[in-house]
């Protein structure tokens, strides 16, 4: 694994995302699937966005890849914004973001041949001449550790793990600067899971990537990535760097996720932190939006505030967005014998 990316004002962002919100129409509702984000994602890191399903994480990403035009707010790639291309600018901009999906082999036409997806991308993009692609296939299946005999192989006769190594191999086609990898792992075998990880942090080191990791499972985060950032009902709640997020979490909901994950080496179960399911985001709380399921509310006696005002964002000094998060920590230690 290649040393982490440290953010510092030197350091000009590779994605920068400002004021983001993604708002849709359900049933003569509005729901605010992404509410005022603000994100840099820098050059050669993998940063992480982890949070329950429904938080807004692929909503967010789509935005990113301009998959859907953002309601409000601004992303700019390495100072574009990208609202603005056309043509040819944005058929660039294309090629260099991809996206591997959470089901390997759901992602891939069933119909054509382990070749033949390979080559696509390269044949649009590119238009290479005639006899230039097969020499490219065969590398790029050769990066992913997958052999010539699988390039006649449709979809149905691969594994999990082979589906998900060729949907790699179509997103490094075109030299991509940003991957988005959306869950990458959760559809394949745990013995399969350490294999692919470990593939993409060596594709990383080898071909300088920068990751955008959206996942649920916190063991994956921890391994792969460099920064985190937590998504609550559409909202960044805590940023950090991933050593700080696991070791010294600031946000009650980033605590709850955390003690959610099952330890076989504990003596005893978890204390359960989080209650209930997320609210709707079409009619989100007053004030914090965790404020109804917080654990840390219901141990202070000045925690009125959290169901009247909202709490300042991350950044600007902030890094978890929490009236009480110095004292995340030490209400938990009062648990602890």
């Amino acid at each position: 694994m290649t040393a982490p990316v440290v953010a510092t004002a030197a350091v000009v962002p590779l994605v920068s995302v400002r004021g983001l919100e993604m708002a849709f129409h359900v049933d003569g509702r509005v729901v605010r699937a992404v509410a005022g984000v603000d994100l840099d994602i820098l050059p050669g890191e993998v940063h992480a966005l982890v949070g329950e399903s429904g938080s807004g994480k692929t909503t967010l990403a789509r935005c990113i890849l301009r998959l859907i035009v953002p309601t409000a707010g601004t992303v700019e790639v390495e100072g574009r914004d990208i609202a603005r291309l056309r043509g040819g600018e944005l058929r660039e901009l294309r090629r260099s973001m991809q996206l591997v999906f959470q089901d390997p082999e759901g992602s891939l036409d069933p119909r054509m041949s382990v070749r033949d997806l390979v080559a696509e991308p390269i044949r649009t993009h590119l238009r290479p001449a005639r006899g230039g692609i097969g020499p490219a296939v065969v590398e790029l299946l050769d990066g992913v550790g997958l052999a010539r005999r699988h390039l006649d192989r449709r979809p149905h006769e691969l594994s999990g793990g082979q589906c998900q190594r060729v949907a790699i191999a179509r997103a490094l086609a075109l030299k991509p600067r940003l991957i988005v990898l959306d869950e990458p792992t959760s559809a394949l075998d745990v013995s399969v899971q350490a294999q692919i990880l470990n593939l993409l942090l060596e594709l990383r080191a080898r071909h300088g990537l920068t990751y955008l990791l959206i996942s649920h499972d916190l063991g994956v985060v921890r391994h792969l990535s460099d920064r985190v950032s937590v998504m609550y009902l559409g909202r960044i709640v805590e940023r950090a760097a991933a050593d700080e997020v696991f070791e010294d979490a600031r946000h009650p909901y980033t605590r709850a996720l955390l003690a959610s994950v099952p330890d076989a080496a504990a003596a005893g179960p978890r204390p359960t932190l989080i209650r209930g399911d997320p609210p709707s985001p079409a009619d989100p709380p007053t004030g914090c939006a965790f404020h109804p399921r917080c654990w840390l509310r219901d141990r202070l006696p000045d925690a009125a505030i959290c169901a009247t005002t909202a709490p300042p964002p991350v950044d600007g000094g902030n890094r978890a967005a929490c009236h009480f998060a110095d004292r995340v920590a030490p209400a938990l230690a009062e648990d602890r014998p």
